[in-house]
């Protein structure tokens, strides 16, 4: 019903029952702390924060500072209000950078972090602060210049948000709902190696193994698969979890999930992130090639390069993973050059060229593939003082003018 009416306003009708939906938040909020929550909430959450427009008149009305300081602190003894105001931050930031900023310097993060502690049994809270504290680190507003999404998860950090998101993922595994988007949560406050270091060392490593191990049983859920899958992903980005995963046995549930979404469109998703966090576990580490290789993890990897030849993202992963188990172990290559690595790799190229034409490229030349670089011109890139790219036709063109942008280029990187 509340898409229904939001779908027949007018805009300038849609802001007026948001700026009135806020007004009636405040007023509620100083007379009763420990009532249901509010119609306005509810509103929000699921009707009039759908669109871009009625976030920017929830910003432009200090809707952020009303949420918090108004309704989370004055009901943070109401685990029902507490989650339907985590709801309407969400809605709220979602792909909207100043609610974001706005959220966060009203102090969102931290009721909602104090909430998590006082009532650890509320499934219902516990998904909807999740989703606010993801909503804040993502980086997810394409009309945004630059994101203070990576300052905000570093913030959180600091916070020890890691603490309550894991004793939410120990707390309910088995909620498909809670798991996912606690997973998601601690991804985006792993900023940084610290930040990777210290949630790993809290647990997160081998929860999340478990979460794999369970989307094998009977009743699987792609969406916790997927959230446990790139939060690992994410964490693998630091070395000493790259060894902590291998010693927790991850390897053995990773090749089975990979080897079970090779069939079926709507598996790819999943075999996507698997191959993500084979290639993020793979570089740079000959032994874990070694041990994937002995589990069938480079098999199951061909395979689904041959399932989903139509998936980009797919594609590149699977070329970053076969690029990094050949580069340092020679004893892979032939297996991999008898199995028919080398034409799915030149498919992938010619099929995603935008995507795979540089990986593909790196894995065909460490397999020792002739012709690895056809359909690919590698290009050297120039930095200016000022920030500014170029490339080699760019300078020669510039010579020609009086003056050019910035000062004289400096070489910056080989792509």
């Amino acid at each position: 019903m509340l898409r229904t009416l939001r779908d027949e306003m007018t805009l300038d009708a849609q802001d007026a029952v948001l700026l009135q939906a806020l007004v009636t938040l405040k007023a509620r909020s100083l007379t009763d702390s420990t009532a249901s929550p509010p119609f306005g909430l509810t509103c929000l959450s699921q009707g009039l924060l759908c669109e871009l427009h009625t976030r920017d008149a929830f910003t432009a009305q200090r809707g952020a500072e009303v949420l918090v300081s108004e309704v989370l602190s004055a009901r943070a003894r109401s685990p029902r209000c507490v989650a339907a105001a985590a709801r309407a931050a969400a809605a709220a930031a979602a792909k909207h950078e100043d609610s974001k900023v706005a959220l966060f310097k009203a102090g969102l993060a931290a009721p909602l972090l104090k909430a998590l502690d006082e009532f650890p049994e509320d499934a219902r809270l516990a998904a909807s602060a999740c989703h606010a504290l993801t909503a804040l680190a993502t980086a997810d507003d394409r009309r945004a210049a630059a994101s203070a999404a990576f300052a905000h998860g570093r913030q959180l950090h600091k916070q020890s948000a890691y603490t309550p998101l894991m004793a939410v993922l120990r707390r309910h595994p088995e909620s498909a709902a809670v798991a996912s988007a606690a997973c998601c949560a601690l991804r985006a406050t792993a900023v940084n190696d610290e930040a990777c270091a210290d949630i790993a060392e809290a647990g997160a490593v081998e929860a999340a193994i478990a979460l794999l191990a369970r989307g094998l049983s009977a009743q699987p859920s792609a969406a916790v698969t997927r959230a446990a899958l790139s939060l690992l992903r994410q964490l693998a980005g630091a070395d000493a979890v790259k060894a902590r995963f291998a010693a927790a046995g991850g390897l053995v549930p990773l090749v089975a999930v990979l080897s079970s979404s090779c069939s079926g469109a709507s598996a790819a998703p999943t075999c996507e992130a698997a191959l993500a966090l084979l290639a993020a576990l793979s570089l740079r580490n000959p032994d874990f090639v070694t041990a994937a290789a002995a589990s069938g993890a480079l098999d199951a990897t061909l395979d689904a390069m041959a399932a989903h030849p139509a998936v980009p993202g797919l594609q590149r992963a699977a070329c970053m993973f076969l690029r990094n188990s050949a580069a340092r172990n020679p004893d892979v290559r032939p297996m991999l050059r008898e199995r028919g690595a080398e034409p799915l790799l030149r498919a992938a190229k010619r099929a995603h060229p935008a995507l795979c034409a540089d990986v593909g490229s790196a894995a065909l030349r460490d397999l020792g593939a002739d012709n690895y670089n056809e359909g690919w011109t590698p290009t050297t890139v120039y930095m200016g003082s000022e920030g500014q790219l170029f490339t080699y036709d760019d300078l020669c063109a510039m010579s020609d003018e009086e003056e050019a942008p910035g000062s004289l280029p400096t070489l910056a990187e080989e792509a």
